[in-house]
Order: C-alpha cells, then sequence, then structure tokens
C-alpha cells in the first residue's frame, strides 16, 4: 500500500508539473493578488517537506528576519509552490547535513517589500554545467540523476518562469 501510495504521489505530481509548465508556455497563467501571511506559507512549506527530510534523516532550520511583515498582498500559492520545489530538491540531493531556509528582508519601497529566501543545503552539488542546464525544461545534472533521485527536469523550469512572472529572480551558487 506505501509503495502504490507513493507511485501515485510521484505520478501526481509529475503530471501536475507538466500541466503547469504547458499553462506557463501557453500563456495561461495568471497570477492572484490576495491578502496572505507569510508565516502561514512558510508553515505550510515546512509541513509539506518535513515528511522528505524527515525520510531522508537530514536536519532543517528555519530563519526568519523580525523585520519581514506577516501580512502581504500577493499570489501566496505560487511562492509556496515556488519554495516547495526549492526546499524538495535540497532535500532530495542531500543525503547527510541539513537544508535551511532563511527569509530576509532586502529592501521596502512605499508599500512594495522585497525579500529574500535563501535555500542552502550539504548535498551533492552540482559543476557549473550543471548550473547552466539547471533551469532547461527535461533536462537533468546527467542521466544517473533522474535514475538515482527521479524527477523530469521541469521543477526548477517552472520556478524560474514563475519567479519571472512576479518580477523576481533567482540565483545558484554550488560546487560539487
Amino acid at each position: 500500500a506505501d509503495r502504490i501510495t507513493q507511485a501515485s504521489s510521484n505520478m501526481l505530481s509529475i503530471i501536475n508539473d507538466i500541466l503547469d509548465y504547458s499553462k506557463i508556455e501557453a500563456g495561461k497563467v495568471e497570477l492572484e493578488t490576495a491578502p496572505f501571511c507569510m508565516d502561514q506559507v512558510i508553515q505550510d512549506v515546512v509541513n509539506i517537506v518535513s515528511y522528505k527530510i524527515e525520510e531522508q534523516e537530514i536536519g532543517f532550520t528555519l530563519s526568519k528576519d523580525p523585520l519581514v511583515p506577516n501580512w502581504f498582498l500577493g499570489d501566496s500559492k505560487r511562492i509556496e509552490q515556488v519554495l516547495l520545489n526549492i526546499l524538495n530538491n535540497a532535500a532530495k540531493f542531500t543525503n547527510k547535513g541539513q537544508v535551511s531556509l532563511d527569509v530576509r528582508l532586502i529592501a521596502k519601497e512605499n508599500d512594495t517589500y522585497h525579500l529574500s529566501f535563501t535555500v542552502k543545503d550539504t548535498g551533492i552539488g552540482m559543476d557549473e554545467e550543471q548550473v547552466k542546464n539547471l533551469f532547461i525544461p527535461f533536462t537533468q545534472g546527467d542521466s544517473s540523476i533522474t535514475r538515482r533521485f527521479g524527477g523530469y527536469g521541469l521543477g526548477l523550469s517552472i520556478v524560474k518562469n514563475l519567479l519571472d512572472m512576479m518580477g523576481g529572480q533567482i540565483q545558484v551558487f554550488s560546487t560539487p
């Protein structure tokens, strides 16, 4: 039953990624603008990713700058989707050590807040070529990655597109 549940969950995740990617490519994704609680978004993400972290038997740390307000106007589901993709990848590729999430206020201009979400891990890392191809759809670091870790190379492409739509950016620093 556990294997069936896990396989079903993996298949649903792949289908959802393909649908999201298709909607983004077709220009059919619209960002919502609604009030949301940042602490709730972070808590929801941590609750979901904690399963993978516990399964991997690694540590997790969370820090949030006290200057980051709690209430925002924006698309909380897309922010959650971005954080989930990045944290799940960090946990998936970390077999010892830890994953951390740090949320910081970078700047405030009138009613606009610029935040930084930094995810660090002690995982396998990537070389320069892998980092360069990281956001290309259906691309993995090498062919053994898919066999060892699963996935189809869509998650980070979706993340990049969503961040572009929200006026954000993503940077990656890694060494093998």
